[in-house]
């Protein structure tokens, strides 16, 4: 069981902690010797001036829905924006393969241009099958046509 003093000791902290809203301390504004501004809870010259702090209002219940809101439309369009900047590096890295394979393709066409022959790899390598006028003709139409159609 508690002792009485101590149950006097909480019951008067217990009131004071209740009513604290209603200490409230003084705040004072003033102009020191070099011109500064200076806040303080005691006048230090005859020109300091009471400073009336109002009590802020309480929040509206509309208004915090509203900050909700926007707050979510704000998560919502950076959630957007970084998968938009993700899809663009993507599709630049997707251009940049494309370019480099374009670029092979026409550099394997222009070494077919100007060979003397072609011929296909076999499981021999030493006995290729060279290809004819016009199966030759028809790979650099494959090239060609690739060349159009992606490049």
């Amino acid at each position: 069981m508690l002792d009485k003093r101590y149950l006097s000791y909480f019951m008067l902290v217990a009131l004071l902690l209740s009513h604290g809203e209603f200490v409230v301390a003084e705040i004072y504004k003033w102009t020191d010797d070099n011109g500064n501004v200076v806040y303080g809870d005691k006048p230090n010259s005859s020109t300091a001036k009471k400073i009336i702090i109002k009590k802020a209002p309480p929040t509206d219940q509309k208004y915090q829905q509203r900050l909700d809101k926007r707050q979510r439309l704000l998560e919502t369009m950076d959630d957007e924006r970084e998968a938009r900047l993700a899809e663009e590096k993507q599709m630049a890295e997707r251009k940049a393969l494309q370019e480099e394979r374009c670029k092979r393709v026409q550099a394997d066409l222009t070494r077919m241009q100007s060979a003397s022959y072609l011929y296909e790899e076999t499981d021999d390598p030493l006995n290729p099958t060279i290809l004819s006028d016009a199966q030759r003709k028809e790979e650099q139409q494959k090239y060609r046509k690739y060349l159009d159609e992606n490049c």
